[in-house]
């Protein structure tokens, strides 16, 4: 679900007219094609939804980045597994969509949003993620920012991005609260995307 997830706002910004030069797509890219999968090469957010994985320029796998990875690609730092990153422009409007798992402080020890099934402490924390967002808006690298986040508990995220100039956080759950899945297929026995995005 996380990935018809993600895969359905890259679409949605298709459908919009960015296109991919305008866009970084960080994905498992592992449904289209998993043995479990009767729909071979789509992935949907409903079963008679469109196959949001046709036509989907993917740059990253998420199970290839780190947490610090993210951040190079948000603050334009290139590097051997970053080469794909943010361009730094005073005049851009950025949206920062991330859907996954979620921890937080008062059960795992921290708050956090992983795009794995990871322990707590190996995801991208409400910290780290606060740092450098704050260190892009110091630095200028753009105009306004959207940050959109889909997991449990994502208002521990959100909360620690207050006052940072520029950007505005929506989050999908409560800093208590579980995100809800949405759509599910008796065919395919999963949920298929979340109900927030």
């Amino acid at each position: 679900r996380h990935e018809a997830d993600v895969l359905n706002i890259y679409q949605m910004l298709k459908a919009g007219g960015y296109d991919d030069d305008h866009i970084i797509l960080v994905s498992a890219d592992e449904c289209a094609d998993a043995p479990e999968n009767s729909d071979k090469g789509a992935v949907r957010t409903d079963p008679d939804g469109r196959n949001l994985r046709e036509g989907a320029v993917i740059d990253y796998k998420n199970a290839d980045l780190t947490p610090q990875d993210i951040c190079n690609i948000l603050k334009g730092v290139k590097t051997d597994k970053t080469p794909v990153v943010l361009p730094a422009d005073a005049g851009q409007n950025v949206l920062l969509f991330w859907s996954g798992h979620g921890h937080r402080s008062s059960i795992n020890g921290i708050n956090e949003m992983v795009w794995r099934d990871e322990v707590a402490g190996n995801g991208m924390t409400d910290d780290l993620l606060a740092e450098t967002l704050r260190t892009m808006a110091d630095q200028k690298q753009f105009r306004q920012m959207l940050v959109c986040l889909e997991p449990c508990f994502s208002s521990n995220m959100g909360k620690a991005l207050e006052g940072i100039p520029g950007v505005l956080a929506i989050c999908s759950a409560g800093p208590y609260e579980q995100s809800f899945a949405d759509s599910w297929s008796n065919e395919l026995g999963v949920w298929m995307c979340d109900r927030f995005s």
